[in-house]
This record gives structure tokens, sequence and C-alpha cells, in this order.
């Protein structure tokens, strides 16, 4: 890593601990730089980014940052499964139907590609509305119609509907692994899960938001569950309405990592 590269991750992390600061300004602490890649730092709503990172940590180890796909991205930082990534060193492809977050992205994060989209199977253009909340963080939904919103949301604009291979094919180079996929799109996941090319982009982890109806000692029951299942994916487990699946061969590859046996580049792997 040369010297401005590491001057940008310093700048970035400083960042980062001065926002923690605000939150404790009572308790000084002097953190050894060593310990970065062990810190339990997290900025999603319930520690969903620690788990990932659990199971990312022969990738931090290694000292060779990782890619991953943000799907309903949301906030740039505010409960964002990906941002604890972005401040290690690691970018990606974020995406979300709220216009509002591209300009946030390209100021706070301006490694990742934010795409405004929807992400589905349909074919066609779909509506989108947020609920009517402070700044940050907002819960929103796509529909096919504008009339399918609840009086509490905003007015309903229509955007571009894309399918998961298409947004792929377009922004993420060729030979490249995606580490995880953290997917998060209000009950419209299957759709989106079924719009990928599976044979060209195979996330190693998939973190994915599991809706009304989930039964956790029945897991393979549940429609997205049972759709990657049936790609090969393994269950890991399950919690805050999230479930983790790791493609077939992950602890293997992750073994070689964490020996330094695998020497593909770091975007690719």
């Amino acid at each position: 890593m040369s010297e401005e590269q590491w001057l940008q991750r310093y700048n970035e992390l400083m960042s980062v601990m001065k926002t923690v600061g605000l939150h404790h300004l009572l308790v000084p602490a002097k953190i050894d730089g060593r310990a970065w890649p062990f810190m339990n730092l997290a900025f999603s709503s319930s520690g969903e980014d620690l788990w990932l990172r659990q199971y990312m940590k022969a990738r931090f180890r290694s000292g060779r940052p990782g890619f991953y796909l943000d799907v309903g991205c949301n906030h740039p930082i505010s409960t964002s499964n990906t941002y604890l990534f972005y401040v290690m060193g690691w970018h990606g492809v974020c995406v979300d139907a709220n216009l509002q977050f591209e300009t946030e992205f390209k100021s706070i994060r301006p490694r990742d590609t934010f795409v405004n989209a929807a992400v589905s199977d349909l074919g066609q253009s779909l509506y989108f509305a947020a609920l009517n909340a402070p700044a940050g963080h907002k819960v929103s939904r796509v529909a096919m119609d504008p009339n399918d919103f609840p009086p509490n949301f905003t007015a309903p604009v229509e955007v571009p509907a894309m399918t998961l291979a298409e947004i792929l094919r377009q922004h993420v180079p060729q030979g490249t692994v995606i580490d995880f996929m953290t997917i998060d799109i209000e009950d419209s996941e299957l759709p989106a899960l079924r719009s990928n090319d599976w044979s060209a982009y195979r996330p190693r982890v998939v973190f994915i938001e599991c809706g009304t109806g989930f039964e956790p000692l029945n897991p393979l029951a549940f429609p997205t569950i049972s759709f990657l299942h049936g790609l090969g994916y393994q269950y890991r487990g399950f919690s805050n309405n999230n479930v983790l699946m790791t493609e077939p061969g992950f602890d293997e590859r992750n073994g070689r990592i964490q020996k330094g046996l695998e020497n593909t580049p770091a975007a690719s792997g």
C-alpha cells in the first residue's frame, strides 16, 4: 500500500474516531494502530456488520481489502451494514431506490459506486416512496402502483428498475469476487435474487433480511432461503430478522486466506 493510500486510510479512521468520540467524551482512549483489524466498531442497527465481520475476519487479517454488494443500502453511515468495511479500505457497489442518498455517498464514500435503481425481475419501472421521518436512515419501499403506499409515506416517484445481473455487469469488473452481499429491500428480496446471473456473480456470503413468516426452526421453508439453498448456499444462522448463508467451500477458502496461501489480487478475492 502506497504512502498516499495509507494517509487516506488514516484520515478515514480518524474521521470515524471523531464521530465515535462525540458519544464517549468522558472515556478517553488510546488505541494502538495494530488493533484496528480487531475492533468491534459497529454502524449497523443491531450489530449486523459485526456478524458479517466475523465471517470476513480472514480477509480482514490478510491485510487485503475485499469487495461487497449492498442492495437496499440506505444512508452511507447510519445503520449501514457496509460502512465498517469501507473504513477498513473495502469498496463495492451500493444500490438504493432513494435518489437522495446519491450525493451523500459520493461525498462520504467516494470509492463506492452508488446505483439509483429498484432491483427487480419485472422488467418495468417501479414507484418509490419513503416513510416521512428525520434525515438519515429511512424506511422505504417500492411498488408497481403509486397508490399502493400508506398515507404516512412521501409522494411516490417513478424509479428505474434493473435486474441484479444488469447492475453487476455494468459496475463490477470482470473476475471480481464479491466477498459478501447484504440485501434488505422490504419484501422484494426474492424478485431481486431471481434477477441475478448466479453463474457469473456469486457472492461468497449472502446476508438477507427475512420478513413475516420466517421460522428460525424451519428456515428452508422461507422462499428466499429455499431459493439460495437451491443454489448451494448453506444456512449459517438467524439474528434480528436477518439470515446469513455461505457458498460451498467457504470455510476451506477462508483457511487458505488465513494461511496466506491465496495470492489472487485484492479486488478479486
